[in-house]
Formats: structure tokens, sequence, C-alpha cells
């Protein structure tokens, strides 16, 4: 069946309608189930992006001293009976869980932590301003650093359950794995440990903040 030159231009326009309908019904129905996913693909974006992204993270003393001990870890348990990928996800399953226990607990204390003018005065673009310097990012303020340095904790903790869970059932001595999983549980209990200096970081804050409130004259406050 042979087709002239103005059959196939009405074939290709009518083709072209029907792949135009078709895009929008797909679009229609698939778009409202990919919502969700963008929604926490920018959360997640807006808190690494605060963290510092991958710089702050490859340059951070916690991932070099983790990879440290995890390559002296991983070398010293290979050919043992220890070195099973499997003892180590055990290891991990045994005290990730309790660590971020003790994370949700430290972040809901910073959360009340101080007074309303306290939590003014270390939040918002004016805050940003005033410390531009600090460890994390410029342009954000004390109060997303540390939230973001909290979430950091979560987010590493959750990476290494997962990823021990995973390796759980492998009774295998795999150089590789052990280190992974290795690494990524010291990391893990390092970003404890940056919480931790988190924490007393804002209650350094709050005591340099309260000194400065008290030698304020009375007269003088609003």
């Amino acid at each position: 069946m042979k087709f002239n030159k103005e059959e196939l231009c009405v074939l290709g326009r009518k083709a072209y309608e029907y792949v135009k309908i078709y895009a929008r019904l797909i679009q229609k129905h698939v778009s409202p189930l990919w919502e969700p996913y963008r929604s926490v693909g920018n959360t997640f974006r807006d808190y690494f992006t605060i963290y510092g992204g991958f710089k702050a993270l490859c340059s951070s003393p916690y991932m070099h001293i983790a990879v440290i001990i995890g390559i002296v870890v991983s070398i010293l348990q290979h050919g043992t009976k220890d070195s099973s990928v499997a003892k180590c996800a055990e290891l991990v399953l045994g005290v990730i869980p309790d660590l971020i226990g003790f994370t949700i607990g430290g972040y809901a204390i910073f959360l009340a932590f101080g007074d309303d003018d306290f939590r003014q005065e270390i939040s918002g673009d004016a805050a940003s301003k005033k410390h531009e310097n600090h460890e994390f990012s410029s342009g954000t303020s004390p109060f997303m650093v540390f939230s973001a340095s909290f979430i950091h904790f979560i987010v590493v903790s959750i990476i290494s359950v997962i990823f021990a869970i995973i390796t759980k059932h492998l009774n295998c001595d795999y150089f590789v794995l052990y280190f992974l999983c290795s690494t990524i549980f010291v990391y893990a209990v390092l970003c404890a440990l940056a919480v931790a200096f988190a924490i007393f970081k804002i209650s350094r804050y709050y005591d340099t903040y309260s000194s400065i409130k008290k030698s304020i004259p009375k007269d003088n406050k609003l």
C-alpha cells in the first residue's frame, strides 16, 4: 500500500496529536505519584546545601578519621574468624539505634534551648549576616546550621543501618564490604560527637548572649 506525500503528512500530524494526547494523560496520572518523591528530594537538597555539600563532607575531619579507622580495622580483621561482614553488621545494629534516640533527644533539647529572644537572635536573615564566617556555609543562620548537623547524623546513621541490614546475612569475608560497613559505622559514631559539640556550641552562644544581656542596664532594655 502506497501513500503519497500529502497522505503521509496527514498521518504524521494525526500520529503527533495522538502522542500529545497520551503524553498528557500519562502526565496527568503519573505526575501526582512523583510529587512526594520530588518533595523529599527538595528537602534533602536543602539540608545537604546548608550542611555544606560534598565539599564539607570530603573536608570533614570526622570523615577522614572514619576512613583511617575503617582501613586499619579492615586490615586487622581480614582473614580472622571475626572478619565476616555479618559481625560488623550486628555491631552496627546493636549500637546505632540507641545513638539515633540520643540525637533525637538532643535535637528536642536544642529546639527548646534558651528563650524566644535568643532563638530569634540565632535564626533568620539577620542572624545569617552576623555569622557569615561560620564553619558550614555562608549566608545561613546558626539555627539552620545546627539543625543540619543533627539531620546529617540521622541520615548517616540510617544509611549505616540500611547497609548493615543488607549485609547482615552475608557470611563472607569481603574486604571492601567490611571496610564500607566499618567506615560508615565509625563515621556515624563520630557524627554523634559532632552533635554533642553542636549542643556545646549553642550553649556557649547562649552563655555569651546571656552575659551581654545582663550587662545592659535595665533602663536601656526595650
